[in-house]
């Protein structure tokens, strides 16, 4: 563009590249094992703040090699913790079904609702030396909710046992079998839970199972299917409530067990001697305990903690 006086405007000249000469030279590309080493060492007067953050960086990365096999020791602990516990809760039921059969079978003490109590007695004693050798924590809630929920379940204790005196052990166990699908049925039509076709499927099988099982069984009675039915709707609304309950407290099973365990064996212990006799025209009190009597209620019991 041209100024007022009409010349040219000066131009500006770029500056000429610089020679070769006055360039810095280029270090030359390190190995493999000189870049390694200046990972590690970090640059030539780095000072001590490298040096501590090169030593973060190898502690950090030891301990992520560390982490996964402590993962796995910690898995493999659970693992082999959860097969024991059900392990044990296996044992521990199949010893009592044939504890309980044999002494009402083979020794003829017929009193279910009468050891029952006896049993739940053993079982609070047993949580209470837990307790007191602080396994678990005391967590006393709402009285009125435990004692509802003691008498519930001790009647359906006091049922699954009574079914157990008067069928065989095959029909006991489908009894135990059909609670669970029946428990589901209850929590679809009043509670609106759903459950996954899967579950779906294989509840039918199980129900099927059922009906077979009890179709052929040679034992089948009406007052011993009486008893089984009641068995099953109160233990399913029993089962119904210790979830509910569990949630609404924040409690654990234990800690339930433990709170509602004297209601139940007070119940059982009061009605059963009342009930066993009506059902079976024997007095409780007049039975002859022999040894064999007292040792079978005494393995009962024992495998009950």
């Amino acid at each position: 563009r041209p100024t007022a006086g009409g010349a040219d405007p000066p131009t500006r000249s770029d500056p000429s590249p610089p020679a070769p000469s006055d360039l810095p030279a280029r270090a030359p590309p390190r190995s493999s094992s000189e870049h390694l080493d200046f990972q590690q060492r970090g640059p030539a007067g780095g000072g001590p703040r490298l040096e501590a953050r090169r030593l973060l960086l190898l502690a950090s990365s030891a301990l992520w090699r560390r982490r996964p096999a402590e993962m796995g020791l910690a898995g493999e602990k659970f693992q082999l913790g959860t097969v024991g516990a059900l392990s044990l809760s296996v044992v521990s039921s199949v010893s009592i079904v044939i504890c309980n059969k044999a002494l009402m079978s083979a020794l003829g003490f017929i009193f279910a609702t009468t050891l029952t109590s006896w049993h739940l007695l053993v079982t609070f004693c047993s949580l209470h030396v837990a307790l007191c050798m602080k396994l678990f924590e005391h967590k006393p809630f709402d009285a009125r909710t435990v004692m509802g929920f003691g008498v519930l379940n001790g009647i359906s204790i006091g049922l699954l046992n009574l079914s157990l005196g008067f069928n065989s052990v095959g029909f006991y166990q489908m009894t135990k079998l059909a609670i669970i699908p029946c428990t589901v049925i209850l929590e679809t039509l009043f509670f609106r839970k759903k459950f996954s076709r899967y579950i779906q499927l294989s509840l039918s099988v199980l129900l099927f199972g059922v009906g077979v099982a009890t179709v052929t069984d040679l034992q089948l009675n009406a007052m011993g299917s009486v008893l089984s039915l009641l068995a099953i709707v109160t233990t399913c609304i029993a089962q119904i409530m210790t979830n509910t309950i569990q949630k609404k407290f924040k409690v654990s099973s234990t800690q339930l067990l433990y709170q509602s365990c004297p209601y139940q064996a007070l119940t059982l212990f009061i009605v059963g001697p009342f009930l066993d006799g009506f059902l079976t025209n024997k007095n409780v009190f007049a039975f002859a305990y022999t040894p064999q009597v007292l040792v079978s209620i005494e393995l009962g019991c024992e495998n009950l903690p």
